[in-house]
């Protein structure tokens, strides 16, 4: 919710600049910026442009909430689970179906939400993550600092599709995930 203000205020920042004629604005895409739709409604222009990914973390934000109530924590995990599973075969089908095609390989909610899972689920196993003898260990070692590494490496594959839509991208969202944990 804290995105809310100055985003609708940049929004309307751009709405008025193109009213003025300060800026070239696409006022369409204006209006599937403000409804979070860019992730499947690519935005023309720069100053858009960013906003696909606003428009997966709100969809996400607004529908785990239900998930949870509906489902409760046990069922919700399972539910996570299941989304970083299929999350790889859905970008490897859509990958085969639409080819490069930006917007439905990799921009889209269906494609890009096992990375918000996998971070709901760093938080649900906190707990049993920092009690785990493990995983503590496995912090203070060394070799945990690859990981960075080995997310630049995996990033730097985007010319094997095959491979960065259905291995890849799941397996940066946990080395991301994991450094993140490790940084706070």
């Amino acid at each position: 919710m804290r995105i809310f203000p100055p985003y609708y205020f940049y929004l309307l920042a751009l709405l008025l600049m193109g009213i003025f004629g300060s800026t070239l604005i696409d006022f369409q895409s204006l209006f599937w910026s403000a409804l979070y739709a860019t992730d499947y409604i690519a935005p023309k222009g720069w100053l858009l442009g960013h906003t696909w990914s606003l428009a997966v973390e709100e969809q996400f934000y607004l529908l785990m909430p239900f998930v949870l109530l509906l489902f409760g924590v046990v069922r919700s995990k399972r539910i996570l689970i299941y989304i970083i599973l299929l999350s790889p075969l859905i970008r490897l089908a859509d990958y085969s179906i639409f080819g490069d095609d930006y917007v439905w390989a990799f921009m889209g909610f269906h494609t890009q939400v096992d990375a918000l899972a996998v971070g709901c689920m760093l938080a649900l196993y906190q707990n049993k993550l920092e009690q785990s003898r493990v995983y503590v260990r496995s912090l203070t070692k060394w070799t945990f600092g690859l990981l960075p590494l080995a997310i630049l490496i995996i990033n730097l594959q985007e010319d094997h599709p095959k491979f960065y839509y259905s291995v890849g991208i799941s397996a940066m969202n946990v080395m991301i995930a994991l450094c993140i944990n490790w940084c706070v």
